[in-house]
């Protein structure tokens, strides 16, 4: 795929400056079949974008490429009872470089590059017991996250200045996660848990001494174990269908919101300081649905209920 565009025109017929871009995409999908049941799938993907605008901010994207592969192996019998097999082996490698070269006027010259890469796995098959369907999968990965900052004085007298925004923050995580499908008479109970262990290591002693500046207590490495689980009841009485829910789970912060630096946000125009310390984002959700098959008419009816604790927002900080 092959796409360029010139900069947008609104109703008016102005024309809006820097909202042009140009990308090319390239995909490949192959796969083997090695025996009866056995498979063996491989895709990548090659993306890469350059002179992209951002109209809203005070400077425009030169690059953004990606590289993104993965292999997996499906079969259908497995050991003894355990079928359906999936073992999955992926990663990817992100580049993002903006910069303000093609803009006339700015306050200050400014390059901001980033980098993300990521690789991964999981692995998952199914067990079925007299009325129960178990799903069992165990996953993983490991990333790293590294964004710059360097900025360049009009008066060349000056000192250039230089920032890590991301400061080369290696996250690693494993989970196991495991499901239930019990079938009953006229319906099915669902029941699914996941536990996880994060890790988070700052290892760039410069970004961490950064961040040390508002957080002078600060841990090099941090670990954060997160769960979540679910229960849901499907029942058929005569023509009615029920369906209800209950779920709860939590979230570790993302690098930005635990470990940004100065990252600038166009939609509120302030700059944002992550908090390691920040909370397990965490959330409770309940569903409920009636539904009445007529004739020639479906009726239904659906309820729910979502309610987030420690939820992650930005706060205004007046000293700043």
């Amino acid at each position: 795929i092959y796409r360029k565009a010139d900069n947008y025109v609104d109703g008016n017929g102005q024309e809006i400056a820097y909202s042009q871009f140009e990308k090319y995409n390239l995909s490949a999908n192959t796969g083997y079949k090695v025996a009866e049941g056995k498979q063996l799938l491989a895709s990548f993907i090659f993306d890469e974008a350059s002179d992209v605008g951002y109209p809203a901010l005070p400077m425009d994207v030169s690059l953004a490429r990606a590289f993104i592969g993965a292999v997996s192996w499906i079969q259908s019998s497995f050991m003894g009872n355990l079928e359906q097999w999936e073992t999955k082996l992926y990663a990817n490698s992100i580049t993002h470089v903006m910069d303000d070269s093609k803009r006339p006027v700015v306050p200050i010259r400014m390059d901001m590059p980033g980098w993300s890469d990521t690789y991964g796995f999981f692995s998952q098959a199914q067990l079925k017991l007299n009325d129960h369907t178990f799903l069992l999968k165990v996953d993983g990965f490991y990333n790293r996250s590294l964004a710059e900052m360097t900025m360049y004085p009009n008066n060349p007298n000056q000192q250039e200045m230089f920032m890590l925004t991301w400061p080369d923050v290696r996250t690693l995580n494993t989970g196991f996660y495991g499901e239930d499908k019990i079938e009953i008479p006229g319906g099915n109970i669902k029941l699914s848990a996941r536990a996880t262990v994060q890790g988070f290591n700052v290892a760039d002693s410069f970004g961490l001494n950064s961040l040390r500046i508002f957080y002078p207590e600060m841990e090099q490495r941090q670990t954060r174990y997160l769960k979540s689980i679910a229960a849901q009841y499907h029942k058929r009485f005569k023509t009615v269908h029920f369906t209800g829910g209950v779920s709860y789970g939590d979230r570790a912060p993302t690098v930005s919101e635990g470990f940004g630096f100065y990252l600038f946000n166009s939609f509120d125009n302030h700059d944002y300081i992550g908090n390691p310390d920040l909370r397990n984002e965490k959330a409770l959700e309940t569903k409920l649905k009636l539904v009445l098959p007529l004739e020639r008419l479906k009726l239904g009816l659906d309820a729910n209920y979502f309610h987030a604790m420690d939820y992650i927002i930005g706060e205004i900080n007046p000293d700043l």
